[in-house]
């Protein structure tokens, strides 16, 4: 899943005219051709959209073309981009095929490379000039992360406040079942059973936005 924030587009001159899948493939330098439905997807106008497609359809690299097409249309900047997944090993592999999609398409610099700016002098300061600004790509625990630490105190929290990890939340759900001493009625007494149904309480009850309160009068 991802997401495209649009700000500025870029001027008339920087931008590339992208309107077959072959003039996609030359703009990527990719050894194949998008399919018509593929092309859809990855010109699709900005506004939200739900896309479809099973296991190994190439959703990833699907999506490395879309943020190539935006950047190189010039309907966003390249660190306008957000890309959100739910785990680890998925947001690595989704940074990797966008970095490396713009970096062939010729719309961000390789890393280690030295730029036109860098190499017209050796102060720190043109440096950090070319310095490209990345996509960010990111999970939806990390992401919020982020955000509690750069803007918590807008919402009264301390910048050190941490995002619950999955981790934790077992911990603190081991915990709590095993110091409950009340009387337990119509559930497992094997307690990874246990711990498995209230961390699925708790993730639907955080979706849906339900308090403990509201679900106990549900009850």
């Amino acid at each position: 899943m991802s997401r495209v924030d649009t700000g500025s587009a870029a001027p008339s001159h920087l931008r590339t005219t992208i309107d077959t899948p072959e003039r996609l493939r030359h703009v990527m330098r990719a050894g194949f051709t998008f399919s018509d439905q593929q092309f859809e997807v990855i010109s699709a106008p900005l506004k939200p959209a739900v896309v479809i497609a099973g296991a190994g359809s190439g959703k990833t690299t699907v999506m490395a073309a879309r943020v190539v097409y935006l950047v190189a249309t010039g309907q966003v900047a390249a660190d306008q981009v957000l890309g959100l997944t739910f785990t680890t090993k998925a947001a690595n592999e989704l940074a990797t095929k966008v970095r490396g999609a713009l970096q062939d398409a010729g719309l961000l610099t390789r890393r280690g490379a030295r730029s036109p700016v860098q190499a017209a002098g050796p102060t720190d300061d043109l440096a950090a000039a070319a310095e490209p600004e990345e996509p960010t790509v990111a999970t939806y625990n990390a992401y919020a992360a982020s955000l509690l630490t750069e803007h918590g105190l807008r919402i009264g929290h301390e910048p050190d406040t941490r995002v619950v990890a999955d981790a934790s939340r077992y911990q603190l759900a081991a915990r709590a079942i095993a110091r409950h001493t009340g009387h337990v009625e119509l559930l497992s007494d094997h307690p990874e059973t246990v711990i498995g149904y209230v961390l699925a309480l708790d993730g639907a009850m955080s979706e849906h936005l339900v308090s403990p309160d509201r679900l106990r009068e549900f009850q």
